[in-house]
């Protein structure tokens, strides 16, 4: 929203919003760097050197990575932070990624400055967002990202803010993803790389619940205090919980307490019948076993 401001006034706005986080005492605290994009912003290297010189000891940044086809700028951002990129990928190729960007090129520019960053040896990890128009190259654009050296993968069901039939050409429903949903799973667990799925509900991963993001956030303590900037709010778990939703048939699940559901949006838009709810008692131990011991084996 600062970026048609001048950088002092972003800087002053900045400072305030680090400070009410140092402010916290928090042990080894980290930084999410997010927009918009903010590799765009003329401040953008001084914004990471504030960060570390507030005492932020990590740096991730969400970017669709092209400004990193630009070696110069890598070098520069890469070999002066601690700092890792979440790109987001949304096809295996330039017609479905650009189709997606809506910006011819975007993807040749993503590519090479994944590429880049990794000629030096810096830490990429992976995004995509499920949509109408990806969906059925999922397999395909998630072996991209492991050809390019990518350390993992965050695959996202879309949050989406629209508001009219626009909703319905773009986000698709969870019964048409689930076969390429199952593919991705199948694939990864002949592979020793991480991979989670936001969104989808513990219900929808049948045998792979573990891989739900939750279990990787939910328990975490650091999350405490994790939020975005200006949020009164500084537990990030709630923040996420009050834009999501569930239905009646989710209070007789097993798993209710530590699912949070899907998008709100969703259940609006195209209710709550995909929904399954765990009753078995037989299948929640071996469930929540299966939690337990992914989450050791991810140091969770």
């Amino acid at each position: 929203k600062s970026i048609n401001r001048n950088t002092e006034e972003c800087m002053i706005e900045i400072d305030n919003e680090m400070e009410k986080i140092v402010k916290l005492n928090i042990k080894d605290p980290k930084i999410v760097i997010t927009g918009g994009e903010a590799t765009i912003r003329k401040d953008f290297y001084d914004i990471c050197d504030y960060a570390l010189k507030k005492g932020f000891t990590f740096i991730e940044l969400q970017t669709n990575g092209r400004s990193f086809s630009d070696m110069n700028l890598t070098r520069k951002i890469f070999t002066s932070f601690p700092i890792r990129a979440s790109i987001a990928i949304h096809g295996p190729d330039a017609e479905i990624h650009d189709k997606v960007t809506q910006k011819t090129g975007s993807f040749d520019q993503t590519v090479a400055g994944i590429k880049n960053i990794k000629n030096l040896n810096g830490k990429v990890w992976g995004k995509i967002v499920i949509s109408k128009v990806n969906h059925p190259y999922l397999l395909e654009t998630v072996k991209l990202c492991e050809s390019l050296g990518i350390l993992g993968l965050n695959i996202a069901f879309p949050h989406s803010s629209i508001s009219d039939k626009r909703f319905y050409n773009y986000v698709p429903r969870y019964s048409d993803i689930q076969e390429n949903i199952r593919e991705v799973i199948e694939y990864f667990s002949e592979r020793d790389l991480l991979i989670d799925f936001e969104a989808i509900p513990l219900c929808l991963l049948p045998g792979s619940e573990e891989l739900a993001s939750e279990n990787r956030l939910g328990d975490d303590k650091r999350q405490d205090y994790v939020c975005a900037i200006a949020s009164k709010t500084k537990d990030w778990k709630k923040i996420r919980i009050q834009i999501k939703a569930k239905v009646k048939s989710c209070k007789t699940c097993l798993l209710d307490n530590i699912c949070e559901g899907v998008w709100e949006e969703y259940i609006k838009n195209y209710g709550g019948e995909e929904l399954k709810p765990v009753t078995d008692l037989k299948e929640f131990i071996r469930i929540m076993s299966r939690i337990t011991i992914y989450k050791k084996y991810r140091g969770l």
